[in-house]
C-alpha cells in the first residue's frame, strides 16, 4: 500500500509540475505580449515660434514637415497639434516602439521638411515616454 501511496504522490507532484510548467509558459508568453503593447512610444514636443516668426508660418511648416516626413516613417502611428494660449505648440506623435521614435528623431536631423521647421521654432521640450497604461 505504502508504495502504491509513493507512486500515486510521483504522478500527482509529475502532473502538479507538468501544469505548473504551462502555467509559467503562459505567464512568460502573455508578459511578452503586454511588454510589447507597452513599447507604444508617445514623442512630446513643446516649441515656440523663434522671434520675428508668424505662428501660423510656425504651423503651415509643421503640416509640411509631417507630411513629407513625419508620417513616411516606419512605425508612425499617429500625431496630434495643439496650440496654448502663449501660442507655445505642443505636439505628441505616437509610435509603435522606443526604436521606431529613435530612429525617425535621427533621420529628422537631415530632412529638409524637418531642418526647415526646425529653423523657424525654439524647443523647449524633446522627450520620449513609453506609454504605461
Amino acid at each position: 500500500m505504502k508504495k502504491l501511496a509513493f507512486f500515486a504522490s510521483v504522478i500527482l507532484s509529475a502532473a502538479f509540475l507538468s501544469n505548473a510548467a504551462s502555467a509559467a509558459d503562459h505567464s512568460v508568453k502573455a508578459a511578452a505580449a503586454s511588454r510589447a503593447m507597452s513599447d507604444v512610444t508617445m514623442e512630446v514636443v513643446v516649441s515656440k515660434p523663434k522671434p520675428g516668426v508668424e505662428l501660423k508660418d510656425l504651423l503651415a511648416a509643421d503640416k509640411a514637415m509631417e507630411q513629407q516626413f513625419v508620417k513616411k516613417q516606419h512605425g508612425f502611428l499617429g500625431r496630434k497639434v495643439a496650440v496654448a494660449k502663449d501660442g507655445s505648440v505642443f505636439v505628441v506623435v505616437q509610435w509603435r516602439t522606443m526604436k521606431d521614435a529613435d530612429d525617425a528623431a535621427a533621420k529628422f536631423m537631415t530632412d529638409p521638411s524637418a531642418k526647415a521647421r526646425g529653423a523657424i521654432s525654439d524647443v523647449s521640450l524633446f522627450e520620449h515616454y513609453v506609454v504605461t497604461h
